[in-house]
Order: structure tokens, then C-alpha cells, then sequence
């Protein structure tokens, strides 16, 4: 049985594209009903720089594979092992 890999890409881009819309709603919250001063403008810059480094390394490391690749789960067990013919023994 084999999964192929990118089974695995659609949930991670789901999780990203909610955490996207997360962080949309909280810049949203801190701009319309949050104190602007200097510090609050410098950590949302801080929070969204954080948030474009994680998705710039993963687009690095997920880029290098090959989503085409089946992933075997479970792969076929062969059991061709020959019974012994017991009248063929010499010495039985």
C-alpha cells in the first residue's frame, strides 16, 4: 500500500493558510483597538518578519523534495520459503 507524498503537503498548507488568517486578525485587532506606539508597530513588524522566515525555510526545504514519490506503508511480504520433503532426507 502506498500514500503519495503530497498527501502530506495538503494538511500543512490548510495549518499555514489558518495561521495566515490568525495572524491577519491579530495585526487587524493591535492596529484597530491597540495602543499605536512605537513598540506595538516594532513587534508586529517582529511577529509577521518571524512569520515570513518560518515560511521562506520551509519553501526551502520542502522545494527539495519530490511530492511525486509514493511513500510504501506497507510493503508485500513474500513467504516463499521451500518446506523440506522429509522422505527426501538421506539418513530419515
Amino acid at each position: 500500500m502506498s500514500i503519495p507524498l503530497f498527501a502530506f503537503l495538503i494538511p500543512y498548507a490548510i495549518l499555514v493558510f489558518i495561521l495566515g488568517v490568525i495572524i491577519f486578525f491579530c495585526i487587524y485587532h493591535l492596529v484597530r483597538f491597540g495602543f499605536l506606539n512605537n513598540l506595538t508597530v516594532f513587534m508586529s513588524f517582529v511577529f509577521i518578519a518571524v512569520f515570513a522566515l518560518i515560511l521562506f525555510i520551509s519553501y526551502q526545504h520542502i522545494s527539495a523534495i519530490d511530492w511525486r514519490q509514493p511513500l510504501q506503508i506497507f510493503t508485500d511480504i513474500e513467504m516463499n520459503a521451500e518446506i523440506p520433503d522429509f522422505q527426501t532426507i538421506p539418513g530419515l
